[in-house]
Order: structure tokens, then sequence, then C-alpha cells
């Protein structure tokens, strides 16, 4: 009896010693996982800068825009999308409808960027939707870039579409071909409103 009564005292401490390693661990582990994955995690944003056009250029309607843009992330861009939008009516009121001018650009067209690219400089053509919307309208143009963990960032710039002069070249054609080292001569006609202007020049090798 004696004998029973020493060893209960002696299995409940080993007990008692099994419970408490098995409350710790699961913390340990837990609170080791918790700061790894916080410090993995990229909370940066990326950022873009328009330079091309400048605020409030004008824009023959109908012409092509070139758009050119600066991008940087601290770990890895991811991709990028450009496009120019026209806006009517009234926010406020209901009434605001959003139309796409000129169509969409992705950039690159694979979809991603290199892996580890954090700098570049893109520069793209927007073109109009259809050539046959002649309205004249102010226009915003929208970037928007991505890094690789989701992170974007958006920048826009306004222009105004104008009815400027139309500039259409006579001569040469489409795949003509100039033998080197022999002058180019080059016709263009240029329209505006009523007016027609028809120029010719000669340029040499």
């Amino acid at each position: 009896m004696r004998s029973v009564l020493i060893r209960l005292p002696a299995l409940a401490a080993g007990i008692a010693l099994v419970a408490s390693c098995d409350t710790r661990m699961p913390t340990q582990a837990t609170i080791g996982g918790g700061g790894s994955s916080s410090s993995a995690k990229d909370a940066g944003a990326p950022t873009i800068a328009l330079d091309t056009p400048i605020a409030n250029t004008l824009i023959n309607v109908g012409d092509s825009i070139l758009v050119v843009m600066r991008v940087h992330d601290d770990k890895a861009l991811s991709s990028l999308s450009v496009d120019g939008l026209s806006y009517r009516g009234n926010e406020d009121l209901g009434t605001l409808v959003q139309r796409v001018r000129y169509a969409l650009v992705s950039v690159p067209v694979s979809g991603l960027f290199r892996p580890g690219l954090r700098d570049t400089t893109i520069r793209r053509y927007l073109k109009p939707v259809s050539a046959a919307d002649t309205s004249l309208d102010s226009l915003v143009i929208v970037a928007i870039v991505k890094d690789s963990s989701g992170n974007a960032d958006t920048t826009k710039r306004r222009v105004d579409l104008v009815l400027g002069p139309k500039v259409t070249i006579l001569s040469p054609t489409a795949s003509d071909s100039v033998p080197a080292g022999v002058g180019l001569g080059i016709t263009a006609k240029a329209v505006h409103g009523d007016g027609i202007a028809q120029i010719s020049v000669r340029v040499q090798a």
C-alpha cells in the first residue's frame, strides 16, 4: 500500500510535465511562423509618372497619342495598362457616363514583365476606338501599374481633342523603295477647314 502511494505522486508529476510541454510548443511555432510571414509581405505600392503628353495638350481628333510613362517598384513590377476615356454627365446627379475613346493597351503583350524588373520607361501609342468618332471633347488618359504582390498605382492626365489640320502623305506611297544614296521626294497635303495646302520637299541621303 505504501509503495502505491509513493508511485501516485511521481505519476502525477510526469503527467504535469508532459502537459506543460504540449502547451508551449505550438505557441512557440506560431510566433516564429507569424514573424516570418509578416517580414516577407510587400506593402509598398509601385509608382507611375506620365511624361507625355503634358496636361491640357491639344490633340487633333482622330490622331494617335504618344504616351510616355516611367514606372518603378521596390521589389518587382508586374504589368501596366493605359487607355483614353471621356466622361459625360454629372456623378452627383447619377448621369455620369464613361466612354472608351482610345483603346486599352496592355504592357507587356505577354501579360507580365520579366522577373525582377523594378524600373523602366514605357512608350506606347493610343489609337482611337472609332475613326468615325470626330466629336470634340476632353480626354482623360488613365495609366495603371501593378507590382508582383498585386499592389497598384493609378495616374491620370487630361488632354483636349480639337479639330486641327489633317496631313496626308501623297508620295512616296506605302511599300515604295528608293535606292541607297538617292534623294527622296516627299509630297504631303494638309487640310484645315476650307483651306487645302500641298507641300513638296526633297530629302537628300
